[in-house]
């Protein structure tokens, strides 16, 4: 699971942003009135001559008994619904330093909202537009649509239709246990994948509404960064998305799923469960409601129950009593069980041998990951940086950071796109495309070189995708661009945008929608891929050496390296950052037969 891989800097700079919401509403605009199923709309004039229109409900309020359940259509309204906000985010904590709040928790449970950006140059009548729906990261624990307002920039440049979603989160979004399923009438209230259900059902509502808009219900591109690449990845494995999307851009994603008995069992049971599975969510909510006075009571208490008294007393919980209880907590963000493999809404088996046999929503892919991914992630790891006037990263040691994160970073862009890619192209399907995105010519100040600690980090390539040239999502505590490096960031972001717009209208990125770039070809067997960077470090082009990598690749040379690590410990501590319990990657490092496993931990530390 995700865990380290979402700490402290990523929560504080690149998820949340500090002016996202809205003081004041805008005016509703009568020429953007539409009519939905479920009842009539109107939105606002936004920018870059494009309408806008915020919190539209796509389900049913997940409340109550509807907790846990799949979602349900969203019911019809009276009256015309005035779109003109963004609702409330999904339950979640806040961040600290970056959510003004002394709340405990943020949100509303009833969030299963989206919002729409259009052309103000389209009118009925004139060809439909293609669609993009946008998932917002967040490890699957926080995060918000309204952070990325930014992405109504694509409909201004590309004329495309652009979406982004809520879906649940955390706890709330991805739920399995035997007396749910024991409740349960349907497949899907039994999935346990109730967020990945939130984002299908937000596709079916696109399907039904989007021409209304100008959308093209035959041409969708999902599209997420982070955790909403992930969930890219589980719509092109899940059975249920088909026909609903038609091209997938994953952006910083990792194909990875878990398993129902991680997110089921208790975790001294002969097959372990996470520390935050539901098994072990209800033994510490029984516990604080003084229901039982430790842990053995609390199993007894729970041999007791019924199916139906279970699930009443959760879903009688609140939120926040159900956040309280989650474990490993980290500025907000948390590990769960996420993407279950319960056979219905995902396959069963290893997501990467689906994909090597075809089991796949066969769409045009495009697979994104940054070049220095994990420096962002790492950058208050105590074990390569301290901390300035005890508040300002700092690297203490630039050659063995640059080392250690190098390993994490190369193994992202392993296992979030070459190895997928290469899967794809193996069942004989060839529209897939990779890239990396090198750009680090970040700002500077007298205190931080924000570009030798960040470099191409994770989360830095938003802006550019988005040609967000004005900073408009605040994701650092700086402008990613300004007047030091803009004149190079800018023909950087009109590239990106276009390929994106491009690849929305034809399912090939080609020479973007401009015509005018460098040609990017499919991955196919010499393996690809396009980099993107600053004129003065060569520019947008193709990679010339071809090759991906693989995870086996990346273990090898860590087990070689330990001299530039440090020796014997300093290459069991930059192994036990990456692949350890509960760290990013400790799923490449598993696998049934250890002795042939090169992520083995024998491999890297001591063994007792």
């Amino acid at each position: 699971m995700m865990r380290s891989g979402f700490t402290v800097f990523l929560a504080t700079v690149i998820l949340l942003s500090a002016c996202s919401r809205d003081a004041v509403l805008p005016a509703p605009e009568p020429e953007s009135a539409r009519l939905l199923e479920t009842g009539s709309v109107v939105g606002f004039a936004d920018l870059y001559d494009t309408w806008s229109w915020r919190g539209i409900p796509f389900a049913e309020a997940p409340v109550g008994d509807l907790r846990w359940r799949a979602p349900r259509p969203a019911r019809h309204w009276d009256g015309t619904l005035q779109a003109l906000a963004f609702s409330p985010m999904c339950p979640q904590f806040p961040i600290p330093v970056v959510n003004d709040t002394d709340e405990p928790w943020l949100g509303n449970e009833d969030c299963l909202y989206l919002n729409i950006w259009a052309p103000r140059s389209w009118s009925a009548g004139d060809k439909p537009l293609p669609v993009m729906v946008w998932m917002h990261g967040g490890g699957n624990s926080v995060g918000s649509a309204d952070l990325y307002t930014a992405v109504r920039n694509l409909a201004a440049r590309a004329q495309v239709i652009a979406v982004s979603i809520h879906y649940r989160l955390g706890v709330l979004g991805w739920f399995s246990h035997p007396d749910l399923r024991k409740q349960a009438t349907n497949e899907l209230d039994m999935s346990g994948n109730f967020g990945t259900l939130d984002t299908i059902a937000a596709l079916h509502w696109v399907q039904e509404n989007i021409q209304v808009f100008g959308g093209d219900a035959a041409n969708v591109t999902v599209f997420g960064e982070s955790a909403g690449g992930i969930n890219t990845f589980a719509l092109l494995l899940s059975p249920l998305a088909e026909g609903l999307f038609h091209r997938a851009i994953s952006q910083s994603g990792i194909l990875m799923t878990s398993t129902v008995v991680s997110a089921e069992n208790l975790v001294d049971a002969p097959q372990p469960g996470s520390q935050n599975s539901s098994s072990e969510l209800l033994l510490r909510l029984l516990q604080a409601d003084e229901l039982a006075l430790n842990r053995d009571e609390a199993l007894q208490l729970m041999a007791q129950w019924d199916s139906a008294q279970t699930m009443d007393y959760l879903r009688a919980r609140s939120p926040l009593q159900l956040l309280e209880q989650m474990r490993g907590v980290e500025m907000g963000l948390y590990p769960i069980p996420n993407l279950l493999r319960d056979g219905a809404v995902l396959p069963v088996g290893d997501p990467l041998v689906q994909l090597e046999r075809g089991n796949f929503n066969r769409v045009p892919v495009i697979l994104v990951t940054n070049r220095d991914e994990v420096k962002t992630l790492m950058l208050r790891n105590p074990d390569y940086t301290d901390l300035l006037f005890g508040a300002l990263p700092r690297v203490t040691d630039q050659p063995l950071y640059n080392r250690f994160t190098g390993y994490g970073s190369d193994m992202w862009k392993a296992v979030g796109a070459d190895e997928p890619a290469r899967a794809m192209v193996v069942s004989g399907h060839q529209p897939v495309f990779v890239y990396r995105f090198d750009w680090d010519e970040l700002p500077s100040n007298w205190f931080i070189d924000f570009g030798a600690m960040l470099g191409a980090g994770h989360g830095l390539e938003i802006p550019f995708t988005f040609y967000d040239v004005d900073n408009e999502m605040t994701y650092m505590p700086f402008d990613i661009m300004d007047d030091s490096n803009l004149e190079d960031a800018e023909p950087l972001a009109r590239a990106m945008s276009s390929y994106w717009g491009q690849f929305a209208y034809t399912g090939r990125p080609a020479k973007g929608s401009t015509h005018d770039l460098p040609q990017w070809p499919a991955w196919q067997a010499q393996e690809k891929f396009m980099l993107f960077d600053s004129r003065a470090d060569g520019g947008t082009r193709m990679h010339s050496g071809g090759g991906g990598l693989d995870r086996n690749a990346v273990f090898k040379r860590l087990a070689a390296d330990h001299s530039g690590l440090g020796g014997q410990a300093g290459g069991c501590r930059a192994y036990t950052n990456l692949f350890g319990d509960n760290a990013i990657f400790q799923f490449t490092a598993t696998c049934p037969d250890e002795r042939a496993c090169a992520g083995a931990p024998r491999y890297f530390c001591p063994q007792p």
